[in-house]
């Protein structure tokens, strides 16, 4: 029974203990066994670092400074100078002299500018002359360009709209579009043939033509334009006409692939090869 009541003192009273499983926080022993309750240690916040003393620099401070006296100054038997008896009397030019200047007031613009001689009439004259002559040349010039832009305008109307030609002039314009045409075809064709190794047959159809897959818009007003392919197939002939509306000679273009492009204006159609 002794020995059960010394094992009994020796066992700790309950209480917070240090961790034995080393996590470094405080486990409860309840007396006879150690329990999951578990307080973890915080640590104290670290000390703020003592403030650390600036030493002080005194500022110097500047001192005026004071030029010696020169050697010998003053010379021996020097005295300063001594203010005059006449200084402040009015009669000298001291305070309350009369002024000996006169103090009429001088003529100011006003009286300068009636005196001064105005230009006459006469001195403008070549001046106004010079302007009015620009002012007639401008008006002509203006007029000159408004009557020839009216009869350019009139006359691109006349052959725009298909209706007659105005002379030889329009028709040698109309000649010029068409050839044009034509080449644009032409060079259309080479296209296709070097895309497909096949030339096109194509057909105008109002103001395009179809070459392949482009499109070409025609410039003569009122052209016709079709292009055949020989039997086989290793040339193409281009042929762009025209009929003025208001009767006379149709106006023809033709382009042979293999003789030569462009025909002259005698040949009137293609090779009955085509």
């Amino acid at each position: 029974m002794a020995t059960d009541s010394a094992q009994a003192a020796a066992v700790p009273a309950a209480g917070w203990y240090a961790d034995p499983a080393g996590s470094g926080g405080l486990r409860w022993w309840d007396g006879r066994s150690w329990t999951a309750a578990l307080q973890r240690a915080v640590a104290p916040p670290p000390a703020p670092p003592a403030p650390v003393a600036q030493p002080v620099v005194a500022q110097p401070v500047a001192q005026p400074a004071v030029a010696p006296a020169p050697v010998g100054y003053p010379p021996a038997g020097y005295a300063p100078p001594q203010p005059s008896p006449y200084e402040g009397d009015p009669r000298f030019g001291g305070p309350g002299a009369v002024p000996t200047t006169l103090t009429r007031p001088m003529p100011g613009p006003a009286h300068v500018a009636h005196a001064q001689p105005r230009p006459s009439l006469g001195e403008y004259g070549p001046r106004l002359l010079a302007a009015g002559i620009a002012v007639v040349v401008l008006l002509a010039a203006v007029l000159l360009v408004k009557g020839l832009v009216g009869a350019a305008t009139s006359a691109r109307s006349a052959g725009d709209d298909g209706g007659v030609d105005s002379g030889a002039a329009q028709g040698n314009v109309n000649v010029v579009a068409m050839k044009s045409d034509v080449l644009s075809v032409a060079n259309a064709e080479e296209t296709a043939f070097t895309q497909h190794q096949a030339y096109a047959p194509a057909a105008s159809a109002g103001t395009h033509v179809g070459v392949g897959s482009q499109v070409l818009r025609l410039s003569a007003a009122g052209e016709n334009l079709r292009v055949v392919i020989d039997r086989e197939g290793v040339a193409y002939c281009v042929l762009a006409s025209r009929a003025p509306r208001g009767g006379g000679a149709a106006q023809t273009v033709v382009y042979i692939s293999s003789k030569g492009g462009l025909q002259s204006a005698a040949v009137r159609g293609c090779p009955s090869s085509f």
